[in-house]
């Protein structure tokens, strides 16, 4: 306990107590600052705002002149300033109303920007789905010229020696449904889909 204790003391012999003590205050003192100079920007930035504010009338008030020609303001939207619904002043809007302008217009831009980029995934998934459709159709059509093309191979090489006669065994493997264009076809269940005729 004793051997500690006097290297505690020992150590605090060798420490530079002015030097800590500057440096503890000026820690102190740049941090002061620091929070005087975020409050005095945010006081400027309350001013502007004030400033700004007094220039803008509040909505659905218009400027117009009384009977005597004086210039007075008028709420349109049925508003009472006064018996005849009007004031000298222009209305104008306070902070806490612009500062609750400015979280609605930061969430209405942020909810624009999900619609939009929602809009845009939907546009790409249907030229997805179009492409897809346009490759079967293109299938299927390439299948039923082969298919015709196979039947025109088969009849005529299945004539024999009789003029316009088909032998039995050579005749065509298909039915007439296949010969068929494939929007001619039928189909137990149909699938319809957007752009198609149902022919």
């Amino acid at each position: 306990f004793l051997q500690l204790h006097t290297q505690q003391y020992l150590q605090q012999q060798q420490m530079d107590h002015v030097k800590l003590t500057w440096q503890r205050i000026r820690r102190r003192d740049t941090a002061a600052k620091k929070v005087a100079d975020i409050l005095a920007a945010a006081r400027e930035r309350r001013v502007a705002v004030e400033r700004y504010l007094k220039s803008i009338p509040r909505y659905g008030w218009l400027q117009m002149s009384d009977e005597h020609g004086y210039k007075c303001w008028v709420d349109m939207n049925g508003g009472k300033a006064s018996e005849d619904g009007s004031q000298q002043t222009m209305p104008c809007y306070s902070l806490l109303q612009w500062g609750a302008s400015v979280k609605i217009q930061v969430a209405s831009r942020r909810h624009l920007a999900v619609r939009a980029l929602q809009q845009s995934h939907k546009a790409q998934e249907a030229h997805l789905e179009m492409l897809r459709v346009e490759a079967k159709l293109q299938a299927e059509r390439e299948k039923a010229e082969r298919n015709a093309l196979q039947v025109r191979l088969k009849l005529f090489c299945s004539i024999g020696t009789t003029p316009g006669r088909i032998k039995k065994e050579s005749a065509p493997e298909c039915s007439l449904e296949e010969l068929m264009p494939w929007r001619f076809r039928f189909v137990e269940e149909p699938v319809f889909m957007s752009g198609m005729w149902a022919l």
